[in-house]
């Protein structure tokens, strides 16, 4: 890609994120629904033949230009080295990938394959391959076996009842509501020391609200948890 090339990706990519880094500065409740809005609308991408955007491209793409003190040329696509890299995917994918090995060394390759794509880290107009993420690693000294120190293989569980909770939501039945057919959601908590189920409830919307109704419930029977499991792999501390 020539200079020029990369200053008009920069231009668009700065067209997509200028009211998100404006001087005003937006809520996390609208920065969130903006997000949205231009992951789901259609896009002319330059140099792609892609015509979507996801989420976490664009929450990137404003990380990296906060992060250059605004400057408009840290959205160019990344010039190409061919240390460590190859033809099938850019810097900032080659970089993803690398980063999320090192954070879970022991996950198969195919399957950071399938988690840079569900997270949307691998970037407009590029397909990672299973033979390119190998080629990357390899570079990058990351497609050796693990150390062969022994490693503890015991299913992890919580000290004390109460430690950690577990929640994870998975779909009903569908059921009549006011005479239209709803989807429902089985949304339960689930404590990691003993495997009780705190709460477990059907509700008509995997949305916070309903998160937070069953949680609310969980927390009237079984008191407060230390720590709370959710989607999306992150951790709420309560003490």
């Amino acid at each position: 890609m020539t200079d020029k090339e990369r200053e008009e990706v920069a231009l668009f990519r700065f067209g997509v994120i200028s009211d998100l880094v404006g001087a005003t500065r937006l809520n996390h409740g609208e920065r969130g629904r903006r997000i949205k809005q231009k992951a789901a609308a259609r896009w002319n991408i330059p140099y792609s033949t892609r015509t979507r955007i996801c989420d976490n491209i664009i929450r990137r793409w404003v990380v990296i230009y906060e992060k250059s003190g605004r400057q408009l040329d840290s959205l160019e696509p990344a010039p190409r080295s061919d240390i460590g890299c190859c033809r099938q995917v850019d810097e900032d994918t080659v970089l993803s990938l690398v980063r999320l090995c090192k954070a879970k060394p022991l996950l198969p390759v195919a399957h950071l394959i399938k988690e840079m794509d569900k997270k949307g880290l691998v970037s407009p107009g590029y397909t990672l391959r299973l033979s390119t993420a190998y080629r990357v690693l390899k570079n990058a000294g990351l497609s050796g076996r693990p150390s062969s120190d022994p490693v503890d293989r015991r299913r992890f569980e919580a000290e004390f009842p109460n430690d950690i909770w577990q929640s994870d939501v998975m779909h009903g039945p569908h059921v009549l509501v006011d005479g239209k057919k709803r989807k429902s959601y089985l949304i339960a908590f689930l404590d990691d020391h003993s495997r009780l189920i705190t709460q477990a409830r059907f509700m008509l919307s995997e949305n916070l609200a309903s998160f937070l109704s069953v949680y609310r419930a969980a927390l009237t029977t079984r008191g407060l948890p230390r720590k709370l499991q959710y989607e999306l792999d992150e951790t709420l501390n309560f003490c």
